[in-house]
Parts: C-alpha cells; structure tokens; sequence
C-alpha cells in the first residue's frame, strides 16, 4: 500500500490510508466534479448510470435509455398530447385535429346535449310564454274557459301566434349561445376560425350556382312529388300562417334570418362532426338527416308534400356537408330556399 495520494503526492494519513488512495482534499475535490460518481471507495459503491467498476459500459447509447428519460423533441410530432407517465414513459394519445370538420374537438356526448337543448328550447319556451301571458290575463280579469272549443280560439288570436314566434326567436339566440360554448370551447377558440365555415371552392360563381341549382332542383323533386302523393290536410302550421299578417311576417324573418344558421351549426355542424368520429359517412348522413327531418314532421303533420319537402330538404343538405366538409354552402342553400317559401307565404292571400 502507497504512502502517498496517487493525484498530488501529499503524504497519506493513516485514516487517508484506510479510506483509500487519495488525500481526502483530492477525494472531496473528485465528488464536487464529478457529482455522479457517488460515494467514494470505502464509504460504499455508487456508480453513476452506464458506468461499473471498469468503466463505461460501451453498448449502452441514447437510442437504448428509457422512453422517460428522452428529451420532450424525440416526441412525435403528430403525437403532442400525452395523458401520464407511466414505467415506460408518456402514454401517448391522438389529438384531435383542430383543421378537419369531421374530427371536431367536441364528443358525441356533447352533440348530443346541443341536439337536446335546441329540441327542448323549442319546444318549451313558445308553451312557458304562452302560459306567462295566461297568467298575466288572468290577473287583469281574463276568465279562462275550461271546454275545449273555446280554448282553441283562445289560442288561436294572433297575439298568442305572435308570443309563439317570438318565443321560438328567443329558442334561435339560446341555442346559438349553447352552440358557441361547444364549438369554440367557452371562447378558447375563434368561432370564425373553426373549419367547418371553410368551402374549398375558388370560384365564387360556381358556388353561386351550385347554391342556386340545388334549390331548384329541390322545388322541382317537391313538385314531381305533389302529384303523387296524397292530398295533404290543413297543418299546425298552415293554421298559425291564417292567424294575421304580423304573425306572417315575423315567421318570414325567422326563417330566412334565424332558422338556417341554427339549424345547420346544430344537425350539420355539430352533431356531424361528432358523428363522423364514430361512424362511417352514410351512417352520419342518415342519422343527421333523420333527426332534422323527424324533428319537423310534427310541424307539417297532415301534409304529405310537407314531409317529403322537409325529408329531401334535409337529406340534400346532409349529403351537401359530407361532399365539401363544410356548413357554408347548407346555410346558403337553406336561406335561399326558405327565402323562397317565404315570398309565397307572403304573397298568398289567407
């Protein structure tokens, strides 16, 4: 055994001696340089990773550490979304992709609710205003009659068909609020950056004559269908037009202003989307179509031709979102044909 430390030759004390081969100024010194070494020789071994008593082990590289001690760049970079780790590093999942309209951000779950609550709004706000204003004549002295024929007239004055229309306006702005909390995640995103507003096409005229082209093609297939089907009977609908012209009018401005851009953000924008992640295209498309056009029939019962117009209406729109990915040429399309109807409503005389 040497006197002497091996690195500055300093004469060794007996416990120097003892603890190894070097001076304890060399050993400290060796330590704060070289902070994976561990302890040193004789205070128990601790060698740093990928180093034994010899030495490095030479088939140990970087592609062979485990996934958890990778840098955050050897990530792929479709793969930025990652959930924990685990013994083996991040588990990774697939993001969804914020530039596809079909793999939305939003779930099926939550399409679902939008779906619901534009059901729901629609339904019961016209009935609640209706009931606040029965209540409120009840109070000014209004007796309310309790046989069936007279509740009927009752309902049907034009300022009861007024409150209804109203009502289903107010339905129109709730739902589009309930729309932009889904679609940009409570602000997170631009509403007039999602990509279900994009149409690939460059030129403006021929998307202004697809538009127009499917809407007559649309009144010719209602036409050809009229004189096959059925003679239809008078409908809720026809019975609210005859109640009086203010009525007529604000109707028309639901349709042509409200109705489309809803309609479409919740069946062609919402709810395909979240389809499209769990179901093929012609699933997405009937089901979409399905749901849009049952939702009506309670509005055209008794009406043939009401039905088969909403029903080819909304499988056309349907197919439209699914062949150019986007909800701009369904709003289009639904305007100008709800445009149309509501020029006739409007020059018929009742």
């Amino acid at each position: 055994m040497t006197n002497s430390c091996l690195k500055c030759g300093k004469p060794l004390s007996e416990s120097e001696m003892t603890a190894g081969v070097l001076c304890a100024d060399c050993a400290s010194s060796r330590h704060d340089s070289e902070p994976g070494w561990g302890l040193g020789p004789g205070q128990g071994w601790g060698p740093p990773s990928q180093r034994g008593p010899i030495g490095s082990i030479a088939g140990a590289t970087q592609d062979q550490q485990p996934p958890g001690d990778r840098p955050v760049t050897d990530r792929p970079a479709s793969q930025t979304y990652y959930d924990a780790y685990g013994p083996y590093g991040a588990v990774y999942r697939q993001p969804p992709d914020l530039n596809d309209p079909d793999r939305p951000p939003w779930g099926l779950g939550a399409a679902i609710c939008v779906w619901l609550a534009s059901v729901a709004a629609i339904v019961f706000l016209p009935n609640i205003s209706v009931l606040f204003w029965l209540l409120y004549e009840r109070a000014r002295g209004l007796i309310i009659p309790t046989e069936r024929d007279q509740l009927e007239k009752l309902f049907a004055q034009p300022r009861v068909a007024f409150i209804v229309v109203s009502a289903t306006l107010v339905a129109h702005l709730l739902t589009l609020a309930i729309i932009w909390a889904v679609v940009t995640g409570l602000g997170r995103r631009s509403i007039w950056r999602v990509p279900e507003w994009k149409w690939n096409w460059s030129s403006p005229i021929a998307k202004f004559l697809f538009v127009v082209g499917i809407v007559i093609l649309m009144f010719v297939a209602e036409t050809l269908l009229s004189t096959v089907l059925p003679e239809s009977k008078e409908t809720e609908f026809d019975k609210l037009l005859k109640t009086a012209g203010n009525v007529r009018i604000l109707i028309a401005v639901v349709a042509v202003l409200t109705a489309p851009l809803v309609e479409e953000w919740v069946y062609r924008g919402v709810l395909y989307g979240a389809m499209r992640r769990v179901a093929p295209v012609w699933l997405s498309i009937l089901v979409v179509a399905g749901l849009f056009a049952g939702v009506h029939v309670p509005q055209y019962l008794g009406s043939w031709i009401g039905m088969a117009s909403i029903g080819v209406l909304s499988l056309t729109l349907t197919i439209i979102r699914a062949r150019t990915r986007s909800i701009t040429p369904c709003i289009a399309v639904h305007i100008l044909f709800n445009t149309i109807s509501s020029v006739f409503i409007l020059s018929h005389h009742y």
